[in-house]
C-alpha cells in the first residue's frame, strides 16, 4: 500500500477522522523581507511567546512560540537557521498567525492541532543572519555572527543559536520536527536538485517523508525530491540529527524532517527563480500542513488507547 492510500484510511478518532492528501486551499499571499525588528513585532503579538537567549552576537533576542495545549504532546518547527533563507521564517510565522487568529482556511484541522497537541515554534533561529542579509543574497547572512554554519553546531554545541535550541529540544522532548530551509540555484544558474526537497533521518518515517513529498507535488504541479536518511547522516552537527537521538514520551520514535525550496539570488547575469515569492510561500505553507497531517497521523497510531 503506498503513502497516499495508507492515508485515505479511516482513523478510529471521532473528531479526526480522515488524514488524506489534498490541500483545501489556495493561497494567493508572498513572502516577503522584512527586518529583524518587525519580525520580533509580530512574534510579540503571540499571546505565548518567549525568549529564549541572545545569539552569539549577544544583540538579537532569540524566541520561542508556544501554540495549542501544554498538557498535550509537543512538535516542533524551526526556521532560519541560514539568514539568506528568511523566506523559511515568513511563511512559518504565516501560517502560526493564521492558527493563533481562526483565520487559517482549514478550521477543522486548526481546532485538532491546537486542543490536542502542543507547537513549539522558533521563527528565526539565526537572528544576526537574518538581519544582515538582503532578500536576494547568495551568502550574506547565511553565517552567524561568528562566522560558523549553525547546521553544523548541533554535536559540539559551540554557539548560544544551537545552545538555546538545544535547551528546547531537551525539555519538551518533541515527537515530529520540522526544520525550514531554502536552497541557492548554482553559480551558473542551474539546479543540483528538484525545485523542492522532503527528507527525513530514518527509514522508518519513509511513508510520511513520502506522503509529505507525493501530496506537495500534487498540489503544486511539479517534482519533489526525497532524501533519504542517508543525506541527512552525513553530519552530526545537524539539528535534525540531534532529535533524532533523542528519545520522547509520546511516540516509539522521534522524526525529524528537512523541507528545502528554491529560492532566488542574484547571479553576476542577473535574478534567477525556480520559485516565485508566491510559490514559496504557498508550497512551504502547504508543506507545514502535510508536516502537521503526518503528526496527527503518527501519534494517533501509537496512542490507540488515548483516543477518546
Amino acid at each position: 500500500m503506498n503513502p497516499l492510500q495508507y492515508f485515505q484510511l479511516k482513523l478510529t478518532e471521532r473528531k479526526y477522522k480522515t488524514l488524506d492528501s489534498f490541500i483545501p486551499f489556495t493561497l494567493t499571499e508572498q513572502v516577503e523581507y522584512q527586518p529583524y525588528n518587525e519580525v520580533e513585532n509580530r512574534i510579540q503579538k503571540f499571546k505565548c511567546y518567549t525568549e529564549i537567549g541572545k545569539d552569539a552576537s549577544g544583540k538579537y533576542g532569540m524566541y520561542l512560540v508556544e501554540l495549542g495545549n501544554k498538557a498535550k504532546p509537543k512538535i516542533m518547527i524551526l526556521s532560519c537557521l541560514h539568514g539568506t533563507e528568511w523566506q523559511s521564517t515568513q511563511f512559518s510565522l504565516k501560517f502560526m498567525e493564521q492558527l493563533e487568529n481562526d483565520t487559517f482556511p482549514d478550521h477543522k484541522f486548526r481546532q485538532y492541532i491546537l486542543s490536542q497537541f502542543h507547537i513549539l515554534f522558533i521563527p528565526v533561529a539565526n537572528p544576526w543572519g537574518y538581519n544582515h542579509t538582503t532578500p536576494l543574497s547568495r551568502y550574506k547572512g547565511r553565517k552567524n555572527a561568528n562566522k560558523v554554519n549553525l547546521n553544523r553546531d548541533f554535536y559540539d554545541f559551540t554557539q548560544e543559536e544551537s545552545q538555546h535550541i538545544k535547551k528546547v529540544i531537551d525539555k519538551y522532548k518533541p515527537f515530529f520536527y520540522l526544520d525550514c530551509h531554502l536552497m541557492a540555484p548554482r553559480k551558473d544558474g542551474g539546479q543540483n536538485y528538484q525545485d523542492m526537497i522532503v527528507g527525513n533521518v530514518d527509514h522508518e518515517s519513509d511513508l510520511y517523508r513520502d506522503f509529505i513529498a507525493k501530496s506537495l507535488s500534487v498540489y503544486a504541479n511539479r517534482e519533489v525530491e526525497q532524501w533519504n536518511q542517508h543525506n541527512n547522516r552525513e553530519h552530526n552537527g545537524l539539528s535534525r540529527r540531534y532529535l533524532f537521538n533523542k528519545p520522547n514520551p509520546f511516540t516509539p520514535n522521534s522524526f525529524p524532517f528537512i523541507l528545502e525550496l528554491y529560492r532566488p539570488v542574484k547571479n553576476k547575469d542577473g535574478i534567477v527563480a525556480y520559485l516565485t515569492d508566491q510559490e514559496i510561500y504557498q508550497f512551504g505553507i502547504g508543506a507545514m500542513y502535510l508536516f502537521f497531517k503526518s503528526a496527527i497521523h503518527y501519534y494517533l497510531t501509537n496512542n490507540k488507547k488515548k483516543i477518546k
